[in-house]
């Protein structure tokens, strides 16, 4: 059944008494959202008095998003009123979110306005990060500024960056200067290569090139080889020839085998022919035999016919025999008839 039904007078009776039965208690929040969608637009009101009942900040937040959108425009008022009535910053700033696309133009910008300015009282830093996340796609221009300077002022560099992701792509263009300068501050330099990767794509030449550059000059001191070696992954897509020397030098300082072999498997298919034997090179210094025979595999069929034979004396030098064989399987294909 769905809210358009016709429902006989029995049905409708039903329905009222199962409102009546439910004290809008969280532990009765779910019966109530399950509830919801079924009602006729008679008992609405009713619903969203039960609703407007519920102290706990988190499931009258989350009763609110999940009954909006089957309200009649006539209750929509009630429910914004319910909604600025939360005293938790994050859960006031969820439900207005969610109720704000519901409203006409004028409300909507209000109301994304006082969600915004809760977002920002957010002491939290995960939170707030998550608040800024769900309110930006939403938010007119006229509001980016005062968002980005809420996602500036947290101090955690994780959610720093992951806040400033997620605004970047929604950004007017005379405002990611400001978004860029945000993400040079941060001090760790795993979370500021991410910031900067995230900018990069959004900015024109030739700051996106610029940008790159420093995600990348940020990732040469990331201490944690695992970590080095996936920021590279993410950002070797994005960046022009001129900087895949500086990446593939990034890669051949990893001292872990199994981070630099997934690395060089990263990075290889991005390479230029030139950079091929500097590659194979850091292939070869690999000592672990597992990921020695990895990433020959992974190399080989972007070698130049030249380097095939450097790659083969690479693979018989293999000590474990297991390991030896599965390069040799893997280089033969590529290999010229004799």
């Amino acid at each position: 059944m769905t809210k358009g039904t016709q429902y006989t007078g029995q049905e409708f009776e039903v329905f009222q008494q199962l409102l009546n039965d439910c004290k809008a208690s969280p532990s009765e929040k779910d019966f109530l959202l399950i509830l919801v969608p079924h009602l006729p637009v008679e008992l609405m009101q009713q619903a969203l008095e039960a609703v407007t009942q519920i102290e706990d900040a988190y499931y009258k937040s989350s009763a609110l998003r999940e009954i909006v959108p089957h309200l009649p425009v006539e209750l929509m008022q009630q429910a914004l009123e319910a909604a600025t009535q939360i005293e938790d910053a994050y859960d006031k700033s969820s439900a207005l979110g969610d109720i704000a696309p519901h409203l006409s133009e004028a409300f909507r910008t209000q109301t994304l306005q006082q969600a915004l300015e809760a977002a920002t009282q957010i002491e939290d830093a995960y939170y707030k990060s998550s608040a800024l996340g769900n309110i930006v796609p939403h938010l007119p221009v006229e509001l980016m500024q005062q968002a980005l300077e809420a996602v500036t002022q947290i101090e955690d560099a994780n959610y720093k960056s992951s806040a400033l992701g997620n605004i970047v792509p929604h950004l007017p263009v005379e405002l990611m200067q400001q978004a860029l300068e945000a993400a040079t501050q941060i001090e760790d330099a795993y979370y500021k290569s991410c910031a900067l990767k995230n900018i990069a794509p959004h900015l024109p030449e030739p700051f996106r090139i610029q940008t790159l550059q420093q995600a990348l000059e940020a990732v040469t001191q990331i201490e944690d080889a695992s970590n080095k070696s996936s920021t590279l992954g993410n950002i070797v897509p994005h960046l022009p020839v001129e900087l895949m020397q500086q990446a593939l030098e990034a890669v051949t300082q990893i001292e872990d085998a199994n981070s630099k072999s997934s690395a060089l498997r990263n990075i290889v298919p991005y390479l230029p022919v030139e950079l091929m034997q500097q590659a194979l090179e850091a292939v070869i210094q690999i000592k672990n035999s597992n990921y020695k025979s990895s990433a020959l595999g992974n190399i080989v069929p972007h070698l130049p016919v030249e380097l095939m034979q450097q790659a083969l004396e690479a693979a018989t030098q293999i000590e474990d025999a297991y390991y030896k064989s599965c390069a040799l399987k893997n280089i033969a294909p590529h290999l010229p008839e004799p």
